[in-house]
């Protein structure tokens, strides 16, 4: 296939906004847990609102989602006690998620997961599924923690709630992490570079051909 025959090319990973690695983290006084998303992922939903029950059930654990989603995704969040957020701006979304004690992405993206980098930028340490997605942005138990189960996440999640050491730990790795990888000024650089690799890579290419057919 010629697929087969591709070059390996240099990938430029999204950036994350100042408003985010600048954001001042303080917990709120009492838990508080965070997803958002705008696309209508029916899973992530539904086990957002599972943690919610099990986890809200007497305790004081609040829960929130940022983003826009539909009425009918609203109404079944909204039965869980989940209050949703259509927050409108970069600083709106980062000045919720510093509040938060942790973010959890119960299931899977359509590409790279912005909410969850953003979430690692801001300091919260991330309980998330293990999915490619998010393989490639979590390393786990240093920066955050991969569940393979709905079991797992609760777990993880409880435990977080429970060890603020913990918490905050993995919040300051994920979000040193954040720097390294997702800040602007890298994403220029990393944009810049490729460009250049790939630059150089065709002009190779097409002195190779132009040499090919003179000879």
């Amino acid at each position: 296939f010629a697929f087969e025959k591709w070059e390996s090319v240099a990938v430029v990973e999204n950036p994350v906004a100042e408003a985010f690695h600048k954001v001042r983290r303080h917990e709120a006084r009492d838990p508080l847990i965070v997803t958002g998303g705008r696309g209508q992922d029916h899973r992530s939903v539904v086990r957002f609102a599972q943690l919610a029950v099990l986890l809200g059930g007497g305790l004081q654990v609040s829960f929130d989602w940022l983003g826009n989603i539909d009425v009918g995704h609203r109404q079944r969040l909204a039965a869980a006690n989940v209050d949703v957020f259509d927050v409108t701006s970069e600083q709106e979304c980062a000045a919720r998620l510093a509040s938060a004690w942790i973010y959890v992405a119960p299931g899977a993206t359509r590409g790279f997961p912005l909410f969850l980098a953003r979430a690692m930028a801001v300091g919260l340490p991330c309980v998330v599924a293990d999915n490619p997605h998010h393989r490639g942005v979590i390393r786990h138990g240093e920066t955050g923690f991969l569940c393979r189960s709905e079991r797992a996440m609760l777990e993880r999640t409880a435990t977080l709630l429970d060890n603020p050491g913990l918490r905050a730990r993995i919040g300051a790795a994920a979000r040193d992490e954040a720097r390294r990888r997702f800040g602007e000024n890298r994403f220029s650089a990393s944009l810049l570079a490729a460009y250049a690799e790939n630059a150089l890579r065709m002009g190779i290419t097409e002195m190779g051909e132009a040499y090919g057919s003179n000879h």
